[in-house]
């Protein structure tokens, strides 16, 4: 429609009605160049509302490709947009700055306000808009747990107004939010529609995101292979479409799978291209993961210096994108490099570091449900294994329970004393002297994929004897069951 009515009115504001509307329809699909030239177009509206919503979308196709040069093109749409009194465009533009601006208290000023609009122009589809654009810019400050009820607004929203590319979006966001607070289940069907519903509607630049993501998924699931699969098929489309700043993404993923696979000249040559890319770009969140990677990869070609250095950039840096898991990542990291090279002492430094870093995080969180699932992924429990395991290495077998059990009542228990404490109940000293009292021996197990301990606590001693391997034990648990139950 918009291009039968530029090919029917060529000129003047009226043609420009038709280019925005046509422009803004390829830039949901995903076509950046087609918009572009579209935009690029000789000449401007003379309407200032034409002009703001010109200069939005001329900085929405630039964004992922010079995205210094999309601030100020947003920044001077919105001037434009307040100087045209058009409630619904000023609405939009703040929308779009909010996603730009570098920190939390200005992405929540210009989305609150927003919303402001949204709500005097009784309009739903700014009112879903708006919703989603709070959550996403909470889930992009780390603010997973907030993020949450906002998106879950904007998902209904979307369905009541049949705005599918919102839909589409919040479930993503969602998606997102779900892996990040550890509940993978969640996020795996929050992706799985997210990118069923972008294919269906030819969004192509939210497709590649979902598809990455689910990448990621099985990552974190261990199935390597199908999660090559996804990221090579969310770098191909990205490519396609010309978005630099998710084609990088995906490198950095597929380094990290190159990497996890032993591959190492693999992993070297994408991370390589994701650097390039993102320092080119100046995407400083996206460039501390890239800059990990590069950390990790030296650590396994055991260039330690090297790795040293950049574990050390990382955690200088990472506070300031904000990338919490990147932080105790990079933390975690520097402690096992200090660890393999013979300075436990710096180790146990880094360990602790880490430690604090997911405590801060985790203490940030409202509800007892996601502070139960932040925990629970493997990549963070190991993180902890490995802990556990450096201690009883160096003969601190007391140490070693008091983290084991304190990591698990992160888990289970929601009623800490304060932050990063052993639980109250833990003290060591009680529970000899309760043992010994009533004449019984305390066991616990700690099961682990490389080396199971269990301690023992009685006779008025503390001893920890190796197990084999959680696999082992639970193919053992599941024989005496069966015996059991058949009989």
């Amino acid at each position: 429609m918009a291009r039968e009515g530029l090919r029917r009115w060529p000129e003047g504001d009226t043609a420009w009605k038709f280019r925005l509307v046509w422009a803004e329809d390829l830039i949901n699909l995903g076509e950046v160049k087609e918009a572009r030239a579209l935009l690029e177009t000789r000449g401007s509206p003379s309407d200032a509302s034409l002009q703001a919503r010109r200069t939005m979308d001329r900085a929405k196709v630039t964004s992922s490709s010079e995205p210094e040069k999309a601030s100020k093109l947003i920044r001077d749409a919105l001037q434009a947009a307040l100087a045209s009194r058009d409630s619904d465009v000023i609405c939009m533009v703040r929308l779009r700055l909010s996603q730009l601006v570098p920190t939390f208290s200005e992405a929540e000023l210009y989305g609150r306000a927003a919303l402001a609009d949204a709500e005097h122009e009784r309009d739903p589809f700014l009112l879903t808009w708006a919703r989603m654009d709070l959550g996403f810019n909470r889930a992009r400050f780390s603010r997973f747990d907030e993020a949450i009820p906002l998106l879950d607004a904007a998902r209904e929203g979307a369905r009541q107004c049949g705005a599918k590319s919102i839909l589409a979006m919040a479930l993503g966001n969602l998606g997102w939010c779900y892996l990040m607070l550890g509940d993978i289940d969640r996020a795996q069907d929050a992706f799985t529609r997210a990118e069923a519903l972008s294919g269906q509607i030819g969004a192509k630049d939210t497709q590649q995101r979902w598809l990455g993501a689910l990448g990621n998924i099985y990552m974190v699931r261990g199935d390597l292979d199908r999660a090559a699969s996804y990221q090579q098929r969310a770098a191909a489309l990205a490519r396609d479409i010309g978005n630099d700043a998710w084609l990088a993404i995906a490198f950095t993923n597929l380094a990290q799978i190159s990497l996890e696979k032993g591959n190492l000249t693999a992993a070297q040559s994408f991370n390589s291209q994701a650097l390039d890319i993102k320092r080119r770009l100046g995407n400083e969140w996206s460039l501390v993961y890239s800059e990990l990677m590069a950390a990790e990869i030296e650590t396994k070609a055991r260039q330690y210096e090297r790795a040293e250095s950049g574990y050390r950039t990382v955690i200088e840096r990472a506070p300031r994108a904000p990338a919490p898991d990147v932080l105790w990542q990079a933390y975690g990291g520097l402690a096992a490099l200090y660890q393999e090279t013979g300075r436990p002492k710096l180790a146990e430094a880094q360990y602790r570091h880490a430690i604090d870093t997911i405590d801060r995080e985790w203490g940030r969180l409202k509800s007892d449900d996601w502070k139960t699932t932040f925990l629970a992924p493997g990549y963070l429990i190991g993180f902890f294994q490995d802990y556990v395991d450096f201690l009883i290495d160096r003969g601190q077998t007391e140490k070693a329970l008091e983290v084991a059990e304190s990591s698990r009542a992160r888990v289970l228990n929601q009623r800490l004393e304060h932050r990063g404490a052993v639980p109250p109940n833990f003290q060591l000293s009680k529970l000899l002297s309760a043992a010994r009292e009533s004449h019984t021996v305390i066991l616990s197990y700690w099961l682990t994929p490389e080396r199971s301990s269990v301690w023992v606590i009685g006779s008025g001693r503390l001893s920890r004897f190796d197990l084999p391997p959680e696999k082992e034990i639970a193919g053992l648990v599941r024989k005496y069951t069966e015996i059991v139950t058949q009989g």
